[in-house]
This record gives C-alpha cells, structure tokens and sequence, in this order.
C-alpha cells in the first residue's frame, strides 16, 4: 500500500527553501510517495538544521526523509508503534513516543538507537523544556487527572510526575522561561505548570 505525502508535509519543505525569501504563501514544490504496510502514520517534525523530516509510521516506525534526496534514509529502530518525535538538538538527541508506553532515545547525527525505555501505561506525546532541561511526557488519564512524567535531559532520569486535573489534555506548549502550558478539551481550560516544583500555578478558562 502506498500514500502520499500531505501537502501540508510538504509545505513544511517548501518553508524551509524559501526561509531567505518574504514569505508570500505556500507552493506545492513536489510530491513524493513512500511505501508502507497499511498502518496509519501520526505526527510529522522537522529538522532543519539537517534538512531532515520525520515520519512517525505506526507499523513501520520512525523514519527520516532527507528533503534534498527526497527520498527515506533511515528508520529508527526500536520505534514501532510511534505517534512522532520530540527533538532535542542540543544533546544530539531525539525522543520516539511509542504507543506500546515507552520511548526510545536516539542520537539525530547518526539515527542510532537505544533500548526503549518503559514508561507504563499509554503514552500520548513528549514536550521538552529548556529552560529546566527536562522532558515531560505525557501519559493517559487516570480517573480525573493526567499524568506527566517528567525526566531529566540527557540522562533520562526521572524526577517527578506533574497532574492536570484533566481527562483530555491537548497540545501542550513552554515559554522558554520555566512554564508549562496544557490545553485541556474537557475543561475549557488552560493549566500553567512550573517546571521545577512540578505544580499547577494557574488556570485560564
């Protein structure tokens, strides 16, 4: 089975070659079809630095397209399963969010992985922090309250968890200052978490 990818995929290649140009909207610069197994594929990241776009494939796993080639150069391994990819350039390192409740850290300059690391329970995505130099990642409800596990970076160590009085977090974002945002869909709601005492500070509906 083949798909094709999105145009909204390749918008994100098209950005990157007219970065030193005024932007005046997006092109369709080309198309390329991969192959798969038949599974879905989830999220999608960019690294420009190195020109390379991964590809979160749910049977196939983490692969990288190099957008010059064109073409997928590598697959991670240790990655089946995985709804996408949290970069982390400034240690050399990437983080695959496997639905199987683990992730599996790996070096972006070579693409070698890791053994993955067992987080329990399902696993939904990972967001990392700057400022505090450490990786949550988000796990499923339980009852009425999400966790997220939070990890040190680059040992993967971990320091704490973080719980949202929430069932259906969404997208999560930091401000670079030491904050945590999370949308949360059932509470119209936006919780603000500090990234050292792992504490909510604020809520916004």
């Amino acid at each position: 089975m083949k798909f094709a990818l999105s145009a909204a995929t390749l918008a994100l290649c098209a950005a990157v070659s007219l970065s030193a140009q005024a932007l005046d909207g997006y092109r369709l610069e080309s198309a390329t079809t991969l192959k798969n197994k038949g599974g879905g594929w989830d999220g999608v990241s960019l690294d420009a630095g190195r020109g390379q776009l991964y590809l979160g494939l749910r049977k196939e796993g983490l692969q990288v397209f190099d957008l010059k080639k064109k073409k997928v150069i590598k697959t991670i391994a240790n990655t089946e399963g995985t709804s996408g990819v949290t970069l982390i350039p400034d240690f050399d390192l990437g983080i695959s969010n496997n639905a199987s409740g683990s992730i599996t850290p790996f070096k972006l300059s070579t693409g070698k992985a890791a053994a993955a690391i067992p987080m329990g329970g399902e696993l939904e995505d990972s967001i990392y922090d700057p400022a505090t130099k450490r990786l949550v990642v988000k796990m499923g409800a339980k009852g009425d309250a999400t966790e997220f596990e939070v990890l040190e970076v680059p040992s993967l160590k971990k320091v704490g968890t973080i719980k949202v009085p929430a069932k259906r977090p969404d997208g999560s974002a930091v401000d670079g200052k030491g904050n945590l945002f999370v949308d949360a869909r059932d509470k119209n709601a936006v919780f603000r978490v500090d990234m050292k005492s792992l504490q909510v500070t604020a809520e916004w509906k």
